[in-house]
């Protein structure tokens, strides 16, 4: 299944890719543009990105299932500062880049099961070594991101 959705910077996409890469086929990233306000200006590089990524059955396990549009929220919803990530992820299909508070309604009061909180904690974790950028925007989400008690 391809998604798409828009981040306010680069490095909050990577935190996202971090988190699901295991389920991850593809991952492509388009640096967002202005256009030119006067003719001949040139278009101004803005913060945002777009991306879209194809979800995979996990590469190390074949049974492993793909991650559903509901668990992808969730996952998102619980990396900090990726509300934007979180407000505009569609499938490609529909995607606009408009940001939507739909998402709420679709994953309040859920949680993924335990299997999937585990692989994806797992993953985090080893990307904190593969990727000293994101070393430590992934170690203040750790302790925050899966607060299973309550």
């Amino acid at each position: 299944m391809k998604y798409k959705f828009r981040a306010e910077i680069n490095v909050d996409a990577m935190l996202c890719y971090a988190a699901i890469s295991r389920w991850v086929d593809d991952w492509n990233v388009h640096v967002l543009y202005l256009e030119p306000s006067k003719p001949g200006d040139t278009p101004h590089r803005v913060p945002d990105v777009e991306v879209t990524f194809t979800v995979t059955g996990w590469f190390q396990n074949p049974e492993m299932r793909l991650l559903t549009y509901k668990e992808l929220l969730w996952i998102f919803s619980r990396l900090e500062d990726c509300h934007v990530i979180v407000e505009t992820l569609q499938p490609e299909e529909s995607y606009t880049g408009e940001r939507t508070h739909a998402f709420e309604d679709i994953i309040q009061n859920w949680k993924p099961d335990w299997k999937l909180l585990h692989q994806v904690l797992l993953n985090l974790r080893s990307n904190i070594i593969a990727n000293a950028s994101l070393n430590g925007r992934i170690a203040s989400n750790l302790d925050n991101i899966f607060q299973l008690e309550g």
